[in-house]
């Protein structure tokens, strides 16, 4: 059983995102991962999450600053 249902990774990285994101479906930390690649990129899919167009809400983000 998976301890998140959702996780955003937010970083300008490719190779970052996809590490991360193998690294958590390996230890299946979540159900889903939403990767985003900027800062305004996830500020915009949140604000979705707010307004219903976005059904996965996160209930952790890794943020790469």
């Amino acid at each position: 059983m998976s301890k998140y249902h959702t996780i955003m990774l937010v970083d300008d990285s490719e190779i970052d995102n996809l590490v991360n994101n193998h690294i958590i479906t390996r230890n299946e930390l979540c159900d889903h991962i939403v990767i985003v690649t900027s800062a305004q990129e996830a500020l915009q899919y949140l604000n979705g999450c707010i307004h219903g167009q976005n059904a996965l809400v996160p209930e952790l983000i890794l943020l790469d600053i």
